[in-house]
């Protein structure tokens, strides 16, 4: 099995990818925007055949690459899936009318990522508070993908799905379709004082679930300093 590997000198592909990709014996052939020895670029017109392009970059990326790709490579896309339903919309149709591979794989390594067993406790409140974290090297990613939406996607939401998914057995895949979206007017934002960017640093949404019978309302407040 052979992986083409974009955005290979990304966190998540050297964090992720490629460790499990190197456990499971798959050859890698890294893409990058910066390439160093034996990476291939992002500007190459055609790329070698390969089993998987794997876009461990932003979902846009995809859809300037697709026509490079071979027919018969898999196509696998990380996620954010576009900013928002409207561009994740775009990115299919655009895709659609390539139909230069064999096939869509959209993922999202967080609904794999190990979460603590929490069902056995009766939890109401979760305050995660003095996390250090250096932005300053992925200002760029931060500002153009949101911080906000890094927290809730990435961090709230797969506890949340995580603690509901013990106590009533369905996957966390599952328990996130049945989150509402987020509407724009339930949600709050702000920016810190000393972050340097210009994308909401905190805020305060609501949405609701579907559990079945009863839709209860679910309430984040988040903040990355």
């Amino acid at each position: 099995m052979s992986i083409l590997l974009f955005g290979a000198n990304g966190n998540l592909a050297t964090s992720k990818v490629i460790p499990a990709a190197k456990k499971l014996k798959y050859t890698i052939t890294p893409v990058s925007r910066t390439p160093e020895r034996g990476h291939f670029s992002m500007k190459d017109t055609r790329y070698p055949y390969h089993n998987i392009a794997y876009m461990a970059t932003p979902s846009h990326v995809a859809c300037d690459v697709v026509s490079r790709l071979h027919k018969d490579t898999i196509l696998c896309i990380e996620k954010p899936h576009g900013e928002n339903k409207s561009t994740f919309a775009n990115m299919i149709i655009h895709l659609c009318e390539h139909k230069s591979f064999r096939k869509v794989l959209f993922v999202d390594h967080y609904l794999h990522k190990h979460i603590p067993v929490l069902a056995n406790y009766d939890i109401h409140y979760a305050d995660i508070v003095k996390i250090k974290v250096c932005l300053f090297d992925r200002l760029e990613t931060f500002e153009n993908m949101g911080i906000i939406r890094d927290v809730v996607q990435n961090h709230c939401l797969s506890v949340v799905a995580e603690m509901i998914s013990q106590n009533t057995g369905d996957s966390r895949g599952t328990v996130l379709s049945n989150i509402a979206p987020f509407k724009p007017n339930m949600c709050y934002m702000d920016v810190h004082e000393k972050y340097q960017g210009m994308a909401p640093t905190q805020a305060k949404c609501t949405t609701t679930i579907n559990m079945g019978r009863t839709t209860p309302e679910l309430e984040f407040q988040v903040a990355k300093y």
